[in-house]
This record gives C-alpha cells, sequence and structure tokens, in this order.
C-alpha cells in the first residue's frame, strides 16, 4: 500500500473514532465503512463497526464484521471477546458452535480459549426468582397474576409496594399488574425502577421490553431483551420475548431466526411452536406450517389456537371443502367463543359463494357489533341504501372513540363505500380520510424506510451490464409473474390468464420478493448485483421458488405469481429462470391510487397506502424502476394498461396470451367464469364481466384528492387535462 494511501486511511479512520466518541454513530459507521471500501483488510474498521452495530442492536451485520476482525486479528483477545459477547446475545446453538470451533484452532492460550468457550454457555433458563419478600406476601398476589386477574392484583400491589418499595419483586408485580389492566404508561416508571433496584432480575428486565413494546418503542424492548440476553446468553423467555418486539416492528426474518433458535434450545417449547406456527400463517408459508402442526401436534392434542390456522391454511392452498369440514369440526370440538361464521363467510366470499358467504357474515356480525372488519368485508360484494340500519349502526361505531381504533377505521372504509355505492360522493371522503388517519396511527411506519429498501434494489440491478448478462437457457420454470401496483387490475389480468387451460393462478404468493432480497445481501447488508451471485445459488432459488409453487398448483404448466413487488426484481429473475414471463399491470396513478386510499390491506402489508403523499412517492418509486428496464431489456416485460384493456377487452386480451406465450384460448375472455378461488380486494370485481367504470373515476372528488395531485406533480393535476 502506497504511503498516501495508507496515510489517507489513518486519517479517515481517525475521524470516524473522533466521531464514535462525540456520539456522532452514524457518521462514524459511515466513515469505517469508508475505510474498508479503500481496504477491506483493516481489522479495526471491521472491530469498530462491528462494536457499533452491537450497540444499536444490529446483531447479524455486528457479527459478521466481528467474525471478520477475528479473521485478520485471531491473536487480539479484545476482538475475541467481543465476538463472543455478540454469539451471547443471539444466543443462536450454530453460530456458538461455529465460535467454539474457532476458539480451538485460534493462537490464543490455552487458557483463554477455556474463558472464551466457557463465555458462550447457554443456560438456556435461570430458577425460579426468589425475590426479596416474605413468602407469605408473595402469596397474596402471585396467584392472581398467573390467572390474569390484573385489577385485583393491582390493588394488592400498591399496598405491598407501600410497604416494601425497594423490593424489585414488588415493582415489577405492579407494573405487571398495570400492563395487564391497559396502562402502559403508568405502567413503565414501576419497571424501569424494578430494573433499577435489580439489574438481574431477567423478568422485570424483560416485562420492561413488554411495556416499551406496548408504548410503541419495541426498539428500545428488543434492547432491554439483549440485556437480558447478555446475563442469561440460550434464554428461551427472553428470546420469546424480543419475538414480540420484532413481531411488532413487523421484522418477520428476525422473528423467525428468533423462534428457531428458541426452538433448538427448547424443541418442545409450546409457546414458541405455537408463536412460529403464527408467523409463517402470517408470511403465507403455508407449508412450512403444515409441516411443523404434523410434527408438533396430533389431532387429539391440537390446541384450539392450532386447529384454526390449520383450517385456514387449507383454505388458502385450495383444498376448499377440507377447510369447509375443518371449521365445522372445530365448532363440534371447541367450546371457545370464536370467530368461525366469519371465517366461513370469507372463505366462501373469496370462492365467489356470495349468498352462502352472506348468511355468515349475518351471524358474524350479530356477534360481533364492534369488529368493523366483518361489517367491511361482507359490504365488499354488497351495496345497500343509505336509510339501511346497517348504516347508522356503523356510524355510530365509527364516531366512539371507545371502539378500538382499527375497527373505527374498518368502520369508516366500510362507509365510504356505501355512500359511493349510492353516489354520495360529495360525503365519501368524510369517512375515507379519517379511516386512513386512524390506519396510519396504529403503524409505526417509515415510508423512508421502504424507499431507501428500494433505492438500494435499483442500484444493484443497475450495476449490471444486461446486454451482456449471461441468462442460461437449461432451467424450465415457467411462472407468470404479474406485477404492478396494487389495485392497478392485476387480479383481474391474472385471472384472464389462468382462464386457460394450461395455467393456474397461484394469487399473490410473497415469498418471491422475500427470497430475492436475501439472494441479493438482505435488508441489512450491502447488495451485491445479480451478475455477482454463483449459478449454483441462481439454482438453489429457481428450485426452491418453483418447488413451492409446484406445491400450490402440482398439475399446471404454467403458474401465475401476482406478487406486487416482482417487477423490482426483472433481471434477476430472468437470470434464474429464463423462460418465466413479467407482465406489468399498469392504471392511471390518480384512479390507481385512489383505490388503495379507499381500501384496507391485509394486516401489515401497503402501509404506505394510508397517506397520500406516501402513495405518490412509492409509485414514483415503482416507476423508476419500470423506466429502468424499459431502457436496458424491454423484450424481458411485458405492459398492459388496465384502461386499454376495458376498453377492448378481446384486443388486449390477446396480444396479453400471446406474451404470455400462449396460444389463444376464448376461456380467456370469460374470466369471471373462472371457479378458482381469490382472495385479494379485487374479489367481487373479478367475479364480474368487465367494465369501465372505474376509469376516471378521481374526477369525482372534486379538491379530496388535491394532495395527491400536488405529490404525483404538474403533469397529474386536474388543470392539465
Amino acid at each position: 500500500m502506497a504511503i498516501k494511501e495508507a496515510e489517507r486511511i489513518q486519517a479517515v479512520y481517525a475521524e470516524g473514532m473522533r466521531l464514535m466518541q462525540s456520539g456522532d454513530g452514524e457518521a462514524a459507521l459511515r466513515k469505517f465503512a469508508q475505510v474498508l471500501n479503500e481496504n477491506p483488510k483493516i481489522a479495526e474498521a471491521h472491530f469498530q463497526i462491528a462494536r457499533l452495530f452491537l450497540g444499536v442492536d444490529r446483531l447479524e451485520p455486528a457479527l459478521h464484521h466481528a467474525q471478520q476482525a477475528v479473521r485478520l486479528r485471531p491473536k487480539v483477545m479484545d476482538v475475541w471477546r467481543l465476538l463472543s459477547e455478540i454469539v451471547m446475545v443471539l444466543s443462536d446453538v450454530d453460530q456458538r458452535d461455529i465460535f467454539r470451533s474457532a476458539v480451538d484452532r485460534s493462537p490464543l492460550e490455552r487458557g483463554e480459549k477455556a474463558a472464551l468457550k466457557t463465555s458462550v454457555d447457554f443456560a438456556g433458563r435461570t430458577g425460579p426468582y426468589q425475590g426479596d419478600l416474605p413468602a407469605n406476601v408473595v402469596e397474596t398476589f402471585l396467584p392472581k397474576l398467573e390467572a390474569s386477574q390484573f385489577a385485583a392484583a393491582e390493588q394488592i400491589l400498591r399496598d405491598v409496594v407501600g410497604r416494601y418499595p425497594k423490593s424489585a419483586m414488588a415493582q415489577n408485580g405492579l407494573a405487571v399488574a398495570l400492563l395487564g389492566t391497559g396502562k402502559a404508561q403508568e405502567a413503565l416508571p414501576v419497571s424501569e425502577k424494578a430494573v433499577r433496584l435489580d439489574p438481574s432480575y431477567t423478568e422485570a428486565r424483560l416485562n420492561l421490553a413488554r411495556v416499551l413494546v406496548a408504548l410503541r418503542r419495541a426498539p428500545e424492548g428488543i434492547h432491554q431483551c439483549n440485556l437480558a440476553l447478555r446475563s442469561v446468553p440460550g434464554s428461551v423467555p427472553a428470546l420469546l420475548c424480543r419475538v414480540e418486539c420484532n413481531k411488532a416492528l413487523r421484522r418477520i426474518p428476525e422473528v423467525q431466526a428468533d423462534l428457531k433458535r428458541a426452538l433448538k434450545l427448547d424443541r418442545k417449547n409450546e409457546r414458541a411452536n405455537r408463536m412460529l406456527l403464527s408467523v409463517l400463517v402470517e408470511a403465507a408459508d403455508y407449508f412450512a406450517a403444515e409441516d411443523l402442526i404434523e410434527r408438533t401436534w396430533t389431532p387429539k392434542n391440537m390446541p384450539f389456537a392450532v386447529a384454526m390456522h390449520r383450517a385456514k391454511i387449507l383454505a388458502e392452498t385450495e383444498r376448499t371443502e377440507e377447510a369447509l369440514a375443518a371449521y365445522t369440526e372445530i365448532s363440534r370440538t371447541f367450546d371457545e367463543e370464536t370467530d368461525l361464521a366469519f371465517k366461513i363467510a370469507d372463505l366462501n366470499q373469496s370462492l365467489g359463494n356470495f349468498s352462502a358467504a352472506e348468511e355468515h357474515f349475518e351471524a358474524a356480525m350479530a356477534d360481533n357489533p364492534d369488529r368493523g372488519e366483518v361489517f367491511r368485508l361482507y359490504l365488499t360484494s354488497k351495496k345497500i341504501p343509505l336509510d339501511d340500519p346497517l348504516v347508522s349502526h356503523m356510524e355510530e361505531k365509527f364516531n366512539d372513540p371507545s371502539v378500538e381504533a382499527q375497527s373505527r377505521a374498518q368502520f369508516g372504509f366500510a362507509l365510504g363505500k356505501v355512500y359511493e355505492d349510492q353516489k354520495a360522493y360529495d360525503r365519501v371522503f368524510d369517512y375515507i380520510h379519517p379511516a386512513n388517519a386512524l390506519q396510519k396511527s396504529t403503524y409505526n411506519y417509515k415510508v423512508e424506510k421502504r424507499l431507501a429498501l428500494d433505492r438500494r434494489i435499483l442500484g444493484a440491478m443497475q450495476r449490471v451490464d444486461w446486454s451482456n448478462a449471461t441468462v442460461r437457457t437449461e432451467n424450465t420454470q415457467t411462472p407468470i409473474f404479474v406485477t404492478g401496483m396494487p389495485r392497478s387490475g392485476t387480479t383481474l389480468v391474472e385471472q384472464i390468464i389462468s382462464s386457460h387451460s394450461r395455467v393456474a393462478g397461484a394469487g399473490e404468493v410473497q415469498r418471491i420478493t422475500r427470497m430475492a432480497v436475501e439472494l441479493l445481501g438482505g435488508e441489512e447488508m450491502p447488495m451485491r448485483p445479480p451478475s455477482e451471485i454463483p449459478p449454483a445459488a441462481l439454482d438453489a432459488f429457481a428450485d426452491n421458488y418453483w418447488g413451492h409453487l409446484r406445491r400450490l398448483q402440482p398439475d399446471a404448466e404454467f403458474i401465475t405469481d401476482k406478487t406486487i413487488q416482482t417487477y423490482m426484481f426483472g433481471g434477476l429473475l430472468k437470470m434464474a429462470m429464463p423462460k418465466c414471463r413479467i407482465i406489468v399491470v399498469k392504471r392511471d396513478p390518480r384512479d390507481n391510487l385512489l383505490s388503495m386510499y379507499k381500501n384496507v390491506f391485509p394486516d401489515g402489508s401497503h402501509l404506505y397506502a394510508y397517506d397520500l403523499k406516501w402513495l405518490a412517492e412509492v409509485y414514483r418509486s415503482s416507476e423508476e424502476f419500470l423506466a429502468y428496464w424499459r431502457e436496458v431489456r424491454p423484450d424481458w416485460i411485458y405492459e398492459i394498461q388496465y384502461e386499454d384493456l376495458v376498453a377492448n377487452p378481446e384486443e388486449e386480451t390477446r396480444k396479453l396470451i400471446e406474451a404470455c406465450g400462449l396460444e389463444w384460448e376464448d376461456a380467456c375472455l370469460n374470466f369471471h367464469e373462472n371457479e378458482r378461488r381469490v382472495n385479494t380486494l379485487s374479489l367481487y370485481q373479478v367475479r364480474q364481466p368487465m367494465y369501465k367504470s372505474s376509469t376516471r373515476a378521481w374526477e369525482r372528488y372534486g379538491d379530496a384528492l388535491d394532495e395527491l395531485f400536488e405529490a404525483l406533480g404538474p403533469e397529474y393535476a386536474p388543470a392539465a387535462e
């Protein structure tokens, strides 16, 4: 290395150290990353980056950089100690074993090796907390806490805390009771005091994490879990508490990783297995969920919640009759008050059995008068007059602050549809605007994170010379990706294509985008361009994905996947599966984004849709991707304009079917007769012949959408028409 270059790197490193010591970790991180860009073999930079990542609880990148530092400086004990601390906080059995093997191979002294290996012993659990209260006092409140009788426990514990103000156990018990009665804000200082009184009290620290989650401060909750794991590595309760925190932040990969860690430590842990099952179902990983059920529970010992998940899995994987039979069996077997009527109604509605669905929806509404979701879904396929008693009921609930916020939002969206159906357009946004505000307020979502990920993915794609990219021909997978913005017409287009005799529709599989991000390097690590991905990894990616589709549709030659964001990964998909087709559905963004803003998406998805400016920003991001693919490989995507499709259905459908590499079949014009299950917001529309009434719908609403038009840009302002 030239002297001047070494001096420059040393100066950048010194500036990073100064910034880190002044508390500006983000700026320091950028400086150390700059050092590694110049020379990736600077162990000190890896070490400091690992420290910074550990300090902000980003464990996977911390692990990566600490491992690099150890590889480069295997004789430095401080580097090994940092790596051992990260392994302790991760509490990952596999990483522990890798660490121990690396220690054995290291040039360290025998005593140093022994100390390091001992440091990552996983206790797995701690003994019961002995506390600092007399046993007879503990017996006055502990049974009530264990029975979830929180109000009664609170009364007792207030007296106990008064008599024993320095008891960590009493303070923690009161915090648990307060949280149980919904007083999270009041519980916070009590919980913090319990931890201050006894920092080694693991349960108090985990309860503080739960209080922080309840206050929407989940990142701080994660930090408390990590502090607990530093003291008790391998603690399954601490891992499951971290799962709760990450779940609140919708960090699904982290949730799944921690659940797998917990189950490696305690394979039969009932709570961990149930949590993993719930996460797999929410992530639409239905076959993995079904495998977990079969491994863990028998029909005789299957709990109610597991049975409900199993019925949902059957429904989502097109085993409709089995799903209906499963719900019927649940109603005979369990006494729990359930939402079976709602589940059966939802299933029938998705199959187009609207009359059967209506009967069950009516029962569900009677059982759940405060649950807005039931009313909204009921009205998805039904129009009612403004003087219908349901309207006054929904308005009462919508305006009742005692009704849960998300439920009020659902009532608002339902009322917006009622007024729109009756052409009372001047009233629609009296409900839609506040309903979106309620939805937005219930999530800790920042659109900037989504847009930053978009930029990183696009940046990875732009680092490839696609004109010379190697696209292998031996892979035979034949997915047809139908992609575009939500509510752009993707469900309609998939329904048309899947009406072909050689095609089966898999719906919105979701799996492919998660797999693609992981293949590129993941959300936390620098993304590599697709051209740097080894062929074996591309093959494994394609085989894994196509194998999943084949389990969903085992007999089809072609399978559609309507996962929305696949337009981002066009080149990667063509490299991995050269026979795939990518169909992009376009729609006037004013109609497209209006339709999104008027609707509710499945819990946790498309959270940017509840803010007009965010909608415009995500739309512009999608346009950047499409403009890029049009420029570099227009032959890899086929764009269909929704407005053209509804204006000239036969002409556009014929071109669409040709673009899919299929011969023409008249059934594609009769898509509304297709009996496949549809589980999207368009489930009613695709059961009807094609219509034009949803074009230029934005013109009905006057200035209610001015914020959207302004965010989209002057070319979409009404005056520009």
